[in-house]
C-alpha cells in the first residue's frame, strides 16, 4: 500500500505540472534564502576577523617589562595556544629625547603572533643588519631604500644615550603604532643579539594568543596594570553584528514558517474535490494524510538540495564581489536547524490540511452553504487571508527600507567630516608634521589651528550696553551657555587659525570683515550668539549673532610670570554658530564668546604665555574615500615618534561604521525583496483561486444582463479599498518604527571607540523616492492582479463563465 501510495503521489505531482513547479521553486528559494544568509552571516564574520588579525596581529594579550622568569611563569601559568616573544634592548630616542620606538630581537613566534610580513627585503642575520618598521624610518627621516646605513640614538636603562650604526636589511609595516599603549613601546627596531654591546640586559615581552578564555589584567592601586595589553583592535568585546542577525534570522524562519504553510494550503485546497473523490472510493483517512506526505517528502527531496547548493553559490557570488570568497565557510549547526525548521515548515503545511481534510464526515463533492441577502454582490468580498497579506507584504518591505537606510546611518552622518585627528604632546606640531602629512599618498586636506587654553578675560563698553550681565544672571541653574567676570567682562579662550581657515570662519560672519586687520592681529573673529529672554524670563539661545561686530574689546591674558598683560583688540566679525564638521574643527567643542585670531597675533600671546616654540595644537587630515591602510600607518608611525599623539581616529570609525551598517542593511534589504516577493507571489496564487471562484458567480450575473462596465466598477472599488488599507498599514508601520528610533538613542563600544549604534532619523535622510517606488510598484502589481483576470472575465461569454467556472 505505501509504495502504491508513493506511485500515486508521484505521478499526481507530474500530473500537475503548473502547480508542482511552483511549489518547487518557492521551496527552493526558501532554502537558497536561508543557506545563503547564514552562510553570508558565518563567511562575513571570519572575513572581518581576518582582516582585523591581519592589520592588528592575531595576538590577544600581551605583557610588556619582564624579566625572563617572570615571562616563563607566565607563559607556564596561563598556558597560551601560541607564543611569540621580543628582547627589548634599548629604546630609541630623537633629538629631543621623546622615544618612539624600541630595539631588540624577536622569535618566529612573535612573528607569526603579530601576523608580520615584510614590506621588502628580509630579517636580520648577521651583525650590523636592522629590519626597522616604516614608522622608524619615518621618525629618523631615512627612506626605505634597502642597503643604506642608518644611525639609531638608543638609551639602555639609565645609560647615556649611545649612537648605533646599522645596514638596512628589511621594512615592516608600522605595526608598533597600534601596539603601543602609554609608554609600553613594541620592538619595532629588530636586529641581532650579536649587534648589541654584551653588557646590556633585556625586558622580555610576550604576544600570547589563547583558545580559551584570555586572562584578565590584575589592578594596581585601582587601575589596571599599565604591563598587560588586551588586542581590543583585532578582538572587539561584543560582536555588533551578531544580535541583529540572530533577530533577522528568527525573522526569516517565521516568515518562511508561514510562506510554506501558507502555500501549502492553497494547494491542497485546489485539490479538496480530488480528495474527497478518494474518500469516496474508499480512500482511508491514513491513506490521504500518507499520499500528502509523501508528496512532502517528494518536494523536499528535491528542493532541499537544490535550494541549498544555490544558497551556497548565492554567498560565493556576493563574497567574490567583495573580494572575500576565500573565507567561505558553512555552518553546519546553524544550517542543519535552519533546513529542519524548512523541512519541518512543508511537512506541517501538508499534513495540517490533510488532517482536516481526513477528518471531514463526507461521502459526496462539498456543497456551499448559500445565505440569502437583501442585497446580492456582483463579486463576493476579497478573503481575509488575501486582504491580510496584501497589508503584510507592503509593510515589510517599506520597514525594511526604513531598517536598511538606518543601519547605514552613523556612517551616512560621519562620512563627510571623519578625519584623522591630531593632537599635540609635550610640544607643538610644527609645519614641518603638517607638509610631511600633505605630502602622503591619499591625504587630501590638512587642517591645522593652535588653542591657547589659558582663561582669559574680554571687556568692551559693548557688552554693558547689550546687558550681558542681566543675560547672565538669568540662566538656567542646571546649564550654563557662558561665564562672566563682571558687568563688562566675559570668559573666553583664544584660538589662532591658519589664513585659509581664519579667511573661510569671517566668511560665516553677517557683516563685512576686513582681512587685512584680521590677517595682522588687529583685529579677531568673536563666536557670539545672541541671546533673549523667554516669557519666563529665562535666557534662550537666539538665531542672530550678538550685535559686537566693529566694536572695540580689550583682552586680559596671562603671562609667564604670573602677571596679566593686556592688549587692545577691534571685533572684526562675530559668528552666531560653527560648523562642527567642518575640518579645522572636528575634534573641539568652541565655547560662548571664544576668539579666533591670525597666526601673527597667536604667536604674541603664545609667547608671552608659553614662552615656547610656536605650533599647532591639532592637526586635522582628510583623507580619500578609499586610503589605504599603509597611508593610515604612516600616518601614524609620523604622528606618534614626532612628539603628536594620534586620538580617535574618526575615518577609522566611519570605515567601520560603514562596514557593520552594510552588513545589517544588507540583511535587511535581502528580507525586504525577499519577503516581498514572497508576499507577491504568494498573492498572485490567492488572486488565481479566488477568481477561480468567482468565474461561475460572473457568468450567472452576465446571463442576468450585468454589463461588463459594472464588473470593472465592482472589481476596482474592492481592488482600491484593498490598496488604501496595505498603504494605511505600512506607512503606519514606518511612522512607528520612526517613533521607536527617536527614543532609542543606543552607545556601543568596539574596543576603545564609542560609537552611536541607533540614531534618530531626520525627515531629510530618509529615501523617500525610494519609499515612494516601493509603494508605486507593490500597489500597481496588486491592481494589477485584481483587475486582470476581471477585465478577461468580463470580455468572456457568459456559458464560457458557466462552463469553465468552479
Amino acid at each position: 500500500m505505501r509504495h502504491s501510495l508513493g506511485t500515486i503521489a508521484w505521478r499526481g505531482l507530474k500530473g500537475r505540472r503548473r502547480d508542482t513547479a511552483m511549489m518547487l521553486c518557492v521551496l527552493a528559494a526558501v532554502f537558497a534564502l536561508l543557506t545563503a544568509v547564514l552562510c553570508y552571516q558565518q563567511s562575513g564574520s571570519r572575513a572581518m576577523e581576518v582582516q582585523r588579525q591581519d592589520l592588528y596581529g592575531a595576538w590577544q594579550l600581551a605583557r610588556y617589562d619582564l624579566t625572563a622568569a617572570d615571562a616563563d611563569a607566565f607563559v607556564q601559568q596561563t598556558a597560551p595556544a601560541a607564543v611569540g616573544r621580543a628582547a627589548q634592548y634599548a629604546i630609541l630616542v630623537n633629538d629631543k629625547d621623546l622615544a618612539f620606538g624600541a630595539l631588540g630581537t624577536v622569535d618566529e613566534g612573535y612573528l607569526s603572533c603579530g601576523q608580520l610580513q615584510l614590506l621588502s627585503g628580509r630579517l636580520p642575520g648577521t651583525a650590523g643588519e636592522a629590519a626597522l618598521t616604516t614608522s622608524v624610518l619615518d621618525s629618523i627621516g631615512a627612506s626605505y631604500e634597502l642597503g643604506q646605513t642608518v644611525t639609531l640614538q638608543a638609551v639602555h636603562g639609565d645609560d647615556a644615550p649611545v649612537l648605533l650604526q646599522f645596514t638596512l636589511c628589511g621594512v615592516l609595516p608600522s605595526y608598533d603604532a597600534y601596539w603601543a599603549v602609554g609608554s609600553n613601546l613594541p620592538v619595532d627596531a629588530l636586529v641581532t643579539a650579536d649587534s648589541l654591546p654584551q653588557s646590556w640586559d633585556s625586558k622580555i615581552q610576550l604576544l600570547c594568543c589563547y583558545a580559551g578564555a584570555v586572562p584578565l589584567a590584575p589592578y594596581i592601586d585601582g587601575s589596571q596594570d599599565p604591563t598587560w595589553v588586551r588586542n581590543t583592535y583585532a578582538y572587539p568585546e561584543a560582536d555588533l553584528t551578531r544580535s541583529g542577525s540572530w533577530a533577522f534570522m528568527g525573522g526569516c524562519a517565521l516568515l518562511t514558517l508561514c510562506a510554506v504553510l501558507v502555500l501549502c494550503t492553497l494547494q491542497l485546497r485546489r485539490r479538496e474535490q480530488s480528495l474527497v473523490t478518494l474518500r469516496m472510493i474508499g480512500a482511508g483517512k491514513t491513506a490521504l494524510v500518507a499520499l500528502c506526505l509523501w508528496e512532502a517528502v517528494f518536494l523536499l527531496l528535491f528542493c532541499l538540495p537544490i535550494g541549498s547548493l544555490l544558497g551556497v553559490g548565492l554567498c560565493a557570488a556576493t563574497l567574490a564581489v567583495q573580494g572575500h570568497v576565500r573565507y567561505l565557510s558553512l555552518p553546519w549547526g546553524q544550517l542543519a536547524l535552519a533546513w529542519a525548521t524548512g523541512t519541518g515548515a512543508v511537512l506541517l503545511g501538508f499534513l495540517l490540511p490533510a488532517l482536516r481534510q481526513a477528518g471531514q464526515k463526507l461521502t459526496h463533492l462539498p456543497q456551499k452553504k448559500v445565505r440569502l441577502q437583501r442585497r446580492v454582490r456582483l463579486l463576493t468580498p476579497l478573503p481575509l487571508r488575501l486582504v491580510v497579506l496584501n497589508a503584510l507584504g507592503l509593510t515589510l518591505a517599506l520597514c525594511c527600507v526604513f531598517l536598511s537606510t538606518w543601519k547605514l546611518l552613523p556612517y551616512r552622518r560621519t562620512a563627510a567630516s571623519a578625519a584623522v585627528q591630531v593632537s599635540a604632546g609635550q610640544n607643538t606640531l610644527t609645519d614641518g608634521l603638517a607638509g610631511d602629512l600633505l605630502r602622503l599618498p591619499d591625504v587630501q586636506q590638512a587642517a591645522m589651528r593652535t588653542d591657547m587654553n589659558y582663561l582669559c578675560g574680554l571687556s568692551s563698553d559693548a557688552f554693558t550696553a547689550h546687558d550681558l550681565w542681566g543675560l547672565y544672571t538669568h540662566q538656567d541653574s542646571l546649564y550654563t551657555m557662558f561665564t562672566m567676570q563682571d558687568a563688562d567682562t566675559v570668559n573666553t579662550l583664544v584660538t589662532a587659525l591658519p589664513d585659509a581657515e581664519l579667511e573661510a570662519l569671517a566668511a560665516q560672519c553677517s557683516t563685512p570683515v576686513d582681512l587685512d586687520a584680521l590677517r595682522s592681529g588687529q583685529a579677531v573673529l568673536l563666536y557670539a550668539p545672541d541671546f533673549v529672554l523667554d516669557e519666563n524670563g529665562q535666557t534662550q539661545w537666539g538665531t542672530q549673532a550678538a550685535p559686537f561686530a566693529g566694536c572695540t574689546a580689550v583682552l586680559e591674558y596671562p603671562t609667564l610670570d604670573g602677571a596679566h598683560s593686556q592688549k587692545s583688540l577691534t571685533i572684526g566679525g562675530v559668528i552666531a554658530s560653527i560648523d562642527m564638521d567642518s575640518l579645522p574643527f572636528a575634534d573641539s567643542s568652541p565655547t560662548t564668546y571664544q576668539l579666533y585670531c591670525s597666526q601673527a597675533l597667536g604667536r604674541a600671546l603664545w609667547a608671552e604665555e608659553y614662552g615656547t616654540p610656536y605650533g599647532y595644537t591639532a592637526i586635522n587630515l582628510k583623507l580619500k574615500a578609499n586610503a589605504s591602510y599603509a597611508t593610515q600607518k604612516s600616518i601614524a608611525g609620523l604622528v606618534t615618534r614626532r612628539g603628536g599623539v594620534l586620538r580617535t581616529n574618526s575615518y577609522e570609525t566611519a570605515s567601520r561604521m560603514y562596514q557593520e551598517g552594510s552588513t545589517g542593511a544588507f540583511f535587511w534589504a535581502v528580507a525586504g525583496v525577499v519577503g516581498a516577493a514572497l508576499a507577491l507571489f504568494l498573492l498572485w496564487n490567492l488572486f488565481g483561486l479566488y477568481w477561480q471562484h468567482q468565474r461561475l458567480r460572473i457568468g450567472i450575473f452576465q446571463a442576468e444582463g450585468t454589463s461588463a462596465a459594472m464588473l470593472r466598477h465592482c472589481g476596482i472599488r474592492q481592488g482600491v479599498l484593498a490598496v488604501l488599507g496595505a498603504l494605511l498599514l505600512g506607512n503606519l508601520a514606518v511612522w512607528g518604527l520612526w517613533r521607536w528610533s527617536w527614543h532609542s538613542l543606543v552607545t556601543r563600544q568596539s574596543g576603545r571607540i564609542l560609537t552611536f549604534a541607533a540614531l534618530p532619523m531626520a525627515v531629510s535622510e530618509y529615501p523617500w523616492a525610494l519609499h515612494l517606488a516601493v509603494c508605486a510598484g507593490y500597489l500597481l502589481f496588486v491592481l494589477a492582479l485584481q483587475l486582470a483576470p476581471l477585465e478577461r472575465l468580463a470580455r468572456s461569454q457568459p456559458m464560457d463563465n458557466l462552463k469553465k467556472g468552479v
